[in-house]
């Protein structure tokens, strides 16, 4: 199973102190079966923690499949490509073109416009994105737990 991070939950898996339990677990999640896909302008905006950065080059190194890079130039392509035709509702194309160039279909971010992006059938499809969001409530919720159980978001 795939996801991808959006630098505003960043904190919430990666950080010191005071992370909510949803961003417990998604990072247990990582840590135990889960992958987290990165490329492009996203992989800069994640790697200003220097939590992730170490998590990050830790997985890459040992080649525990935890992460999966994708290389910067397809993303950064299809990022102009959407830039271009203006289809993202939100300033997150870096995003759905990883998305798109990637088999990620789960996101884990609290910005709503990148919510609408994500799930909207024309920009994300086979299977359609899934959101995995703290906005409302910081909690693990049992929608929570079946989105790290399900193992078909990932496009094959």
């Amino acid at each position: 199973m795939c996801a991808i991070l959006d630098a505003s939950c960043l904190n919430q898996v990666f950080g010191k102190k005071d992370r909510p339990e949803a961003g417990v677990k998604f990072f247990e999640w990582l840590e135990n079966r889960g992958n987290l896909v990165v490329g492009g302008k996203l992989r800069n905006e994640l790697g200003k923690s220097y939590r992730f950065s170490i998590w990050y080059q830790q997985a890459i190194l040992t080649g525990s499949g935890k992460v999966t890079d994708i290389e910067d130039s397809r993303v950064d392509e299809q990022n102009e490509i959407l830039k271009n035709s203006e289809s993202c509702q939100s300033d997150d194309e870096h995003i759905v073109a990883l998305t798109q160039v990637s088999k990620a279909r789960m996101l884990y971010s609290k910005d709503i416009a990148l919510h609408k992006d994500f799930q909207n059938s024309k920009l994300v499809t086979d299977p359609r994105g899934k959101i995995y969001s703290t906005l409302k409530d910081v909690r693990f919720k049992q929608s929570h737990k079946r989105l790290l159980h399900r193992k078909n978001l990932c496009r094959h």
